[in-house]
C-alpha cells in the first residue's frame, strides 16, 4: 500500500465525519488524547515518538508481517496465555457452561484448529495503533466478538488510516460485537483488578464460555506494559470467573 499525505488527510476527514455521527464517545477519546506525530515518507507511514519511529519506518509492512507470524501460531487465551500451574479442571468448566458442553468433554477440551474453521468466537486485542493488523485479521478470520484494549494516544493513530465506517459495518451484523477499553489506567493503575475491572465485566456479559474459547493478539509493547496476561495468571477474580 502506498501512502500520501493527501490520502491520510482524506481518511482523517472521512473518519472524523463518520465518528462524529456514529461514535462520538470514541472521537472524544481520540480528540483528548496526546497527539503523536505522523510521518509519511516514500509511500510509507509511521508514528514519530520524538526521535524514534514506532514501527521502524513502515507501519503497514511491520503490521502485516506480525499478522503472518500470528497466523502460523495463533494464541488462545486458554491455555496459551493463562498459565495456571495446577491446570484448569475441565469438569468445572463443563458444569458452568451447560449440559451440551458436558456431553462433549473427555480428557481435554480442544477446539478445531483455527486454520480449519477460520472462526474466532472472541479476539482480545492489545493495541490498535494504525489498525492495519486488524484489517488483515478481519480479512482472514470471522471474528464474532472483539475487545480492543489501548491507551488513548496510540488508539488515536487509527483515525488516520483505519476505515472506521467499514469496521462498524462489519460489527453491526447480527451476532457480532465490539468493545473498547481505552484508558491510561491500563498501564498506570498498579492494582490489576482495578485496571482490568471493565474487561472482567465484559467477560461476564459475553458469557465466560465464549471468553474461554477466545484468542489473544498483542500488537504493541508499552512502557509501562499492559499487564493483562499477568492478570489472567494471578487474579483471584479472573480465576473465580472460570473455575469458581
Amino acid at each position: 500500500m502506498f501512502f500520501t499525505e493527501e490520502g491520510v488527510k482524506e481518511r482523517l476527514y472521512k473518519n472524523y465525519e463518520f465518528l462524529s455521527r456514529k461514535a462520538p464517545s470514541l472521537l472524544e477519546v481520540m480528540s483528548k488524547a496526546q497527539t503523536i506525530g505522523i510521518v509519511v515518507k516514500e509511500g510509507k507511514i509511521d508514528a514519530d515518538l520524538g526521535g524514534s519511529l514506532l514501527y521502524g519506518g513502515d507501519a503497514y509492512g511491520a503490521s502485516l508481517l506480525q499478522v503472518e507470524n500470528y497466523v502460523q501460531k495463533p494464541m488462545r487465551i486458554f491455555p496459551d496465555v493463562v498459565r495456571n500451574k495446577e491446570g484448569i479442571d475441565v469438569k468445572v468448566i463443563a458444569h458452568r457452561f451447560g449440559l451440551e458442553l458436558q456431553e462433549r468433554v473427555g480428557e481435554r477440551i480442544e477446539p478445531l484448529p483455527l486454520s480449519r474453521t477460520g472462526y474466532m468466537p472472541l479476539l482480545l486485542m492489545v493495541g490498535l495503533g494504525f489498525g492495519f493488523h486488524l484489517e488483515a485479521l478481519l480479512q482472514r478470520y470471522e471474528i464474532q466478538n472483539l475487545v480492543i484494549m489501548d491507551v488513548p494516544e496510540f488508539f488515536r493513530l487509527s483515525i488516520y488510516t483505519l476505515d472506521w465506517e467499514r469496521f462498524f459495518d462489519y460489527f453491526s451484523k447480527p451476532g457480532r460485537r465490539v468493545s473498547f477499553l481505552i484508558s491510561e489506567d491500563l498501564i498506570l493503575e498498579q492494582d490489576m483488578d482495578k485496571a482490568f475491572s471493565e474487561l472482567l465485566r465484559i467477560a461476564q456479559q459475553l458469557n465466560p464460555g465464549v471468553f474461554y474459547w477466545g484468542y489473544f493478539y498483542k500488537h504493541l509493547d508499552y512502557n509501562p506494559p499492559i499487564r493483562v496476561a499477568e492478570w489472567f495468571d494471578k487474579s483471584p477474580l479472573f480465576a473465580e470467573l472460570f473455575q469458581g
